[in-house]
């Protein structure tokens, strides 16, 4: 991929930099090779901000970089300023032609040449460090550097610095996707998976309760880099866009002078979806790959090479790593993990002949063995290891069944557990998929198994592991693989590495936990294989004498679900075990280590807690709030809620908690949910009855929610300690009944087909203070009403509002991103013409002061999926996203 869609400013503007052309390039060969300076003969001066600065990306990295398409030999005169006594550079070629000769720079000052280097990794980037002499410091001379090259190349960044103040500390987020933090020693767990995380929560603060802002992986990231709720920085599904316009956590340290430095490993954090564009230089280890072949190893491999590159500069690091994500595929066992649970297994043999089988619409998983020849063949094809096995299906069948292709029988008997694994894999179709289970024979009959795993990656390979117990009465089990008719030409499935082992338990009762604990186990194999990775960073970060001035955040983006709720993975409710996240604050120079803190804090949080350490201004769009009075001070957080938002496909729905309550609308089944999370932590019984608390936290949720939803809006903020009476009508076109929310203080309406009336009756004014904890307590404390209605932009409405019996004079009614007043005496008004683009339009009303605040909020349009290259389509669809 090249290319992204948001733009940022050129880094290398403030400095004039001249650039000259050599004419006769053999004489600058020559001169390179020799004693004396370069001789300059006729030559093409040009200014450097002519050159365009483009955000591409190139060897895996996006830079900010300026091409040169001749391929000669090019020299810049860099004007030197008082102190700046450091070169970096970073110069990219495309893969070398075996005739060409390597690209050559030297450095020269008042004409004498102080360095002479070469490039030497074709294909990749290779960043420079010079540093310029002392003496030559004190009398700025002009710093030359001439290049010599037979290709085109690329700069960036290309610059003189000065070395860097000790004192300011460095900042690095270590996230840890899918990592549930009931899942480490240090939050409790019996189990040794965190041993390098545990000693260093000990150098920090351990927050206690960090709760999510969605349960998968896009949206909770946007809102730790943006803090806002996912509808408001817009990236809630697989297809949609970061919002290019919002100000984030790397910019405000990019405005303070931090180079920042983005590591991914997940698709879904790719530029492509605005997503870490605003880095100064995002690094891409693996994040199309496999998710069975990615390492994090490689992760930290590249963050360790990186810190040369940052050594004279405050930077900004953020690593995100992969290992405990789905499926589960740890890179090697550790001890203390595995329980004594099993008795000895019996290997089965399922690698011999394989049985076509097909499935008739009214059969469903039963089916009846075909004689013929099998169906699986050796092939050459190996991306794996091995040999593997072709699955292809013959030519003339009927296309209206389902196949089915099994393994060889192996004897069970009712209550034992068969664990299976392999590796699977599809191509041709990207449509193909391939569901690979257990079934069972009994009583002259094959039935499934439930729970079975499934592959979609075109060409790549995916680890599926699995354990069911087998049902009563069962004499034989074999490996199923299901795959969906009608097929297309030259369209397969692999499979390899295929194992299936039989376990006679004592008790067969304990099948099911014991299958469950089998997973569990796999995933904690790798939440300490990154754990070992983390310590290994942390080891070369205090070799390198960066630890202690480095303020270190732990976490994860999101948890994971084994069953809690029925369900597994993540990206698919919004229960506790998908938002609770392990938080872990390292303060420079360990300030206040071993602390532990309580109290609600949320991931948007993180980013103005990170400036208020630095003193850096905190943006102003930022919805959360800085918790930098817990970390040093031990101040229990303010915080009264937390807000988590998930809609993706089908689903559609947002959560709401305080320390003792939650509240879960789920909008798109029409169904609410309120918990005592005081006696009921694990949400397995919702309260039947609504209550006022209920209705509370119902309210609040809808505040947080409408503004950034899609649709008109039509808020009112009332005059302080002044009773109201507001009537009002909306007319719009016949479109049967439409959705309305309301928020703030109680707001009454009635509905026809074609028309909505509502009244406001603000009578019993409060004296209390409008703060969110008085909020919680009682809506009428509330200065305003919120109004949102699902609504399309090609809608056109009549509104007629009322205050008092009076129409509400045009000079306090605001409409658009603008502000304009406009006329609310039944006039017409389309939709798009009150379009903003800015979802956070209540930001600018004025509090207190009575007005009516009139916009519709367009639909965020995604990406069109056809329009994603097909190995980023093949990535998600490894994760599970397509």
């Amino acid at each position: 991929m090249s290319g992204i869609t948001r733009k940022r400013k050129s880094r290398t503007s403030c400095a004039i930099i001249r650039v000259m052309t050599v004419i006769i390039g053999a004489v600058v060969s020559c001169a390179l090779g020799c004693s004396s300076p370069p001789l300059m003969l006729e030559r093409a001066e040009i200014v450097l901000s002519d050159i365009p600065v483009e955000r591409i990306e190139l060897g895996h990295q996006w830079r900010d970089v300026q091409y040169f398409p001749s391929g000669g030999p090019v020299i810049f005169d860099l004007p030197k300023e008082p102190d700046t006594n450091i070169l970096r550079l970073g110069i990219f070629t495309e893969s070398a032609q075996e005739t060409s000769r390597p690209l050559s720079f030297a450095v020269e000052l008042d004409d004498k040449i102080i360095a002479e280097n070469t490039y030497k990794t074709p294909g990749s980037w290779q960043d420079f460090r010079i540093e310029l002499d002392a003496s030559a410091a004190e009398t700025n001379p002009s710093c030359r550097i001439s290049f010599n090259s037979e290709q085109p190349f690329y700069l960036g960044p290309i610059e003189l610095i000065k070395e860097k103040d000790s004192s300011v500390p460095n900042v690095m987020i270590f996230l840890i996707d899918a990592l549930r933090r009931d899942h480490l020693a240090c939050y409790g767990y019996e189990k040794p998976t965190t041993n390098f995380i545990d000693a260093f929560a000990m150098d920090s603060v351990l927050m206690e309760n960090l709760l999510a802002q969605s349960c998968w992986t896009k949206p909770s990231v946007c809102s730790l880099f943006s803090s806002k709720y996912p509808p408001y920085h817009g990236a809630q599904t697989s297809f949609d866009m970061f919002s290019s316009t919002d100000p984030t956590l790397a910019d405000a340290l990019n405005k303070a002078g931090y180079e920042t430095f983005s590591f991914i490993s997940n698709p879904h954090l790719l530029p492509i979806w605005n997503i870490c564009a605003e880095f100064d230089r995002t690094i891409d280890i693996g994040s199309l790959m496999s998710i069975v072949e990615l390492d994090d190893k490689d992760v930290i491999d590249s963050v360790i090479s990186s810190l040369e590159s940052v050594q004279d500069k405050s930077w900004f690091f953020y690593v995100h790593t992969m290992s405990p994500h789905w499926p589960y595929a740890p890179a090697k066992k550790y001890p203390g993990i595995d329980a004594d649970m099993l008795p000895d297994g019996i290997a089965c043999d399922i690698n011999g002949r394989i049985d076509k089988m097909e499935k008739t619409p009214t059969n469903g998983w039963n089916a009846n063995v075909v004689n013929g020849s099998p169906s699986w063949i050796c092939t050459t094809q190996d991306p794996l290891v091995g040999d593997n096995k072709l699955m292809t299906t013959e030519s003339g069948e009927n296309t209206d069944n389902l196949l089915f292709l099994s393994s060889k029988p192996f004897a069970v008997k009712g209550g034992d557990l068969v664990t299976f694994s392999g590796y699977i894999s599809t191509y041709g179709s990207p449509d193909n998929c391939l569901t690979m289970g257990l079934q069972a024979y009994s009583a002259g009959q094959w039935t499934a198994i439930p729970s079975r795993a499934w592959a979609l990656a075109s060409n790549a390979w995916q680890l599926v592991e699995g354990s069911n117990v087998i049902p009563a009465g069962s004499t034989e089990a074999q490996l199923c693989f299901f795959v969906p008719q009608p097929q297309v030409e030259n369209s397969g499935w692999f499979a390899d590495n295929l194992e299936a082992t039989v376990y006679h338990l004592d008790d067969p009762s304990t099948g099911e936990s014991v299958s469950r604990q089998l997973v569990l186990n796999r995933y904690d194999h790798e939440i300490a294989y990154v754990d070992e990775q983390f310590g290994r960073l942390m080891e070369v970060l205090k070799a390198k004498d960066l630890y202690d001035n480095t303020l270190i955040i732990l976490m994860s983006d999101h948890g994971e679900e084994f069953w809690d709720h029925g369900g597994t993975r993540h990206a698919s409710t919004l229960y506790e075990e998908l938002l609770q996240l392990p938080c872990i604050v390292k303060l420079p120079n360990q300030q206040n280590a071993g602390a532990s803190q309580g109290g609600l804090v949320e991931t948007l949080d993180i980013a103005p807690t990170i400036l208020d350490y630095l003193n850096i201004p905190v943006e102003p769009a930022f919805q959360g709030s800085s918790f930098l009075k817990t970390l040093v001070k031990g101040q229990a957080p303010e915080k009264e809620y937390s807000a988590s938002m998930f809609k993706m496909g089908e689903k559609d729905m947002a959560a709401i908690r305080s320390n003792y309550h939650k509240f879960i609308d789920d909008y798109a089944e029409n169904k609410e949910m309120f918990f005592d999370l005081i006696s009921d932590p694990q949400e397995k019984t919702p309260t039947l009855e609504p209550n006022v608390i209920w209705g509370q936290m119902k309210n609040k949720l809808a505040e947080i929610m409408a503004p950034a939803s899609s649709g008109l809006h039509i808020y009112i903020e009332f005059d302080k300690e002044t009773k109201e009476y507001l009537t009002g009508v909306l007319r719009y076109e016949d479109i049967g009944k439409m959705d309305i929310r309301a928020s703030g203080y109680p707001v009454e309406f009635e509905q026809s087909q074609n028309e909505v009336k509502f009244n406001i009756k603000r009578e019993n004014v409060s004296q209390g203070p409008s703060s969110e904890q008085a909020f919680i307590k009682d809506p009428k404390n509330q200065n305003h009403t919120g109004i949102f209605i699902v609504a399309p932009p090609t809608l056109q409405i009549e509104l007629e509002l009322k205050r008092n019996t009076e129409i509400i004079p045009q000079e306090q009614v605001f409409a658009g991103e603008k502000l304009q007043n406009i006329g609310i005496d039944g006039v017409k008004l389309d939709l798009s013409e009150l379009t903003s683009a800015s979802p956070d339009v209540k930001a600018k009303i004025t509090p207190g002061k009575f007005g009516v605040y009139i916009w519709h909020n367009p639909p965020i349009v995604p990406v069109i999926a056809e329009n994603v290259d097909a190995e980023t389509q093949d990535a998600l669809r490894a994760l599970g996203y397509l």
